[in-house]
């Protein structure tokens, strides 16, 4: 609740101070007087933009100071334990410099206009004729439901469901787009390792190609040199077996009379026989050898695919089994691209199933609050001077739709007159009547509202006698719950007000000042009376006044 309100060189004002209590304070006064500069004020402790021009002329700056009472507000001492501002009390100050910038202190700290903005937001909240307009727009008449619903869970639900899916299906496009550039690669790899595979490298690598076709090209070549030795060892007179055979005989006659000849006799036996062996070989050998053509040119083929492949690929023959690893481990990345797209898409799959269940889940509590508004409105209509009128919201759930806020569309219809089907509020209402309806669901959504108090800035616009009583009423029935203040210039509304102020304008020394004066009772039926009959106060107005300050019901 406001409890005090000082105000220093602002515009008209030189110095004010004004307190404030429970209950419904209006606040009137001539035209021009500056009945506005209160609410001015309080626009300010409430963060508006600064304007240099408020500053009284001949003054370097102006005050704004603004005292509130706590005890019932637990947001705003939440948000004051938040950035460590106290919580015994709640002092808000602004200084506006004409050459410095604009200083905002809470409780003599300095703080930001964020800061600022975010305390007072749980203290003030202004109701002015644009209110009445807002209400027309449809973000707004979903924000009313979903606040008179208390939907504030399931809108952080669905929020963070949003933003995972959205997330998840900015990903499937981005791989997507990446998949589709891929596939012309994939195509090239796999033609690539379908040539490579067909050298059968793992069973016939290039070493043992090259290898083997060199023993078939040489293979005539070596069969006569096998041959050739064959008969060098034993095939002709002088050749080595049969020469040492001779020479081991004769030695034999001496053994006798020489017996330290054994010794190379036995060695020369030796070699006789691994002669013997080497010519077994060398036949089996060349038995083996057998020169084939077809084979020759396949061999060569393979040699030749070889060396195109790796001149293809920039590499040698013998390295062209890294090549294919190489282009396996690149396809292999590929089809992850595509095994993680398809994961994406099921993910997608039930994040659309979960993002759906509690935009379902919300439209049903949205729905069940807007019948609750649309009833309540209903009944209050006629006491509104709308005796006929007929307000109905409608909330549509629109499941291909997909939203942070899930997959409503709500729309507020209205007809005053009866044999008119209800259309868009915003096409039927007229000012006056956005106006009241708009004063009846700020009393209705009372309790979803946690500030302690509501400035009504001009809500008796365009209506009067009976309209503005009832008006009155309601501002009166609000007022029983949270501390209200409004500007008016209906003496039906100004009869019920628990604290009257009026603002005046005069001149002093070619200076202009305005001064508000909290009325005492006598002094609340001469405005009124005032109110009634303009500047000539007549004692019909004064007896009119009285019944209107008497008749509060």
């Amino acid at each position: 609740m406001l409890n005090h309100l000082q105000i220093k060189n602002f515009t008209l004002i030189e110095q004010q101070d004004i307190e404030f209590t429970n209950g419904l304070s209006v606040i009137t006064g001539e035209t021009g007087s500056g009945k506005s500069l209160i609410f001015d004020a309080l626009y300010l402790i409430l963060g508006s933009k600064v304007n240099q021009k408020l500053i009284r002329p001949g003054s370097d700056s102006c005050i704004i100071t603004a005292q509130f009472d706590l005890s019932t507000n637990t947001r705003a001492k939440n948000v004051l334990v938040l950035h460590d501002l106290g919580t015994q009390e709640c002092i808000i100050r602004r200084i506006i410099y004409k050459n410095k910038p604009t200083k905002c202190e809470i409780n003599g700290q300095l703080v930001s206009l964020k800061q600022l903005k975010e305390l007072t937001a749980t203290l003030m909240h202004i109701h002015s004729q644009h209110a009445s307009y807002k209400l027309c727009d449809n973000l707004f008449q979903k924000k009313l439901i979903d606040d008179f619903g208390n939907c504030k869970e399931e809108l952080a639900l669905i929020a963070t469901s949003y933003k995972d899916l959205k997330s998840t299906r900015q990903e499937i496009d981005k791989l997507e787009n990446i998949a589709k550039e891929q596939q012309e690669r994939l195509a090239i790899i796999n033609y690539h390792l379908d040539e490579l595979y067909k050298l059968n490298i793992d069973e016939e690598p290039y070493e043992h190609v090259k290898s083997e076709y060199n023993k078939q090209k040489q293979s005539t070549d070596f069969q006569k040199h096998l041959q050739n030795s064959l008969y060098e060892i034993d095939n002709k007179q002088g050749a080595i077996i049969p020469s040492l055979t001779k020479t081991i005989l004769t030695a034999d006659k001496f053994s006798d009379t020489f017996p330290e000849s054994s010794e190379s006799t036995e060695l020369l036996n030796s070699a006789i026989i691994q002669l013997e062996e080497a010519c077994r070989s060398i036949k089996t050998m060349s038995n083996s050898l057998e020169y084939n053509s077809s084979e020759i040119d396949r061999l060569q083929q393979q040699i030749d695919l070889h060396n195109d492949l790796a001149r293809k690929h920039n590499t040698q023959p013998e390295n062209l089994h890294l090549k294919i690893i190489e282009l396996e481990n690149r396809k292999k990345e590929l089809l992850q691209i595509e095994e993680k797209l398809a994961s994406l898409v099921q993910l997608d799959k039930q994040q659309s199933i979960h993002y759906k269940k509690l935009s379902i889940k919300l439209h049903e509590k949205r729905s069940a609050a807007a019948i609750q508004v649309a009833s309540q409105v209903q009944k209050m209509l006629p006491k509104l001077g709308i005796p006929q009128g007929v307000f109905k919201i409608e909330v549509r759930h629109e499941q291909n739709s997909l939203n942070v806020d899930g997959c409503d569309s709500i729309d507020f219809f209205f007809s005053a007159n009866p044999g008119h089907a209800p259309a868009l509020l915003k096409e039927t209402a007229s000012g006056g009547e956005l106006s009241r309806i708009s004063l009846i669901i700020e009393l209705i959504t009372l309790t979803q509202n946690e500030r302690t108090t509501i400035l009504f800035d001009e809500v008796d616009t365009g209506v009067s006698g009976k309209v503005a009583r009832d008006i009155g009423n309601i501002l009166k029935e609000i007022s029983a719950k949270t501390q209200v203040m409004c500007i008016t210039h209906l003496p039906q509304i100004a009869s019920l007000a628990d604290n009257h102020y009026t603002v005046a304008k005069y001149i002093t020394d070619n200076e202009t000042h305005s001064k508000i004066v909290n009325l005492d009772k006598e002094h609340k039926i001469i405005e009124i009376a005032r109110l009634l009959g303009g500047d000539k106060i007549e004692e019909t107005a004064i007896k009119q006044a009285k019944a209107l300050c008497e008749d509060i019901h």
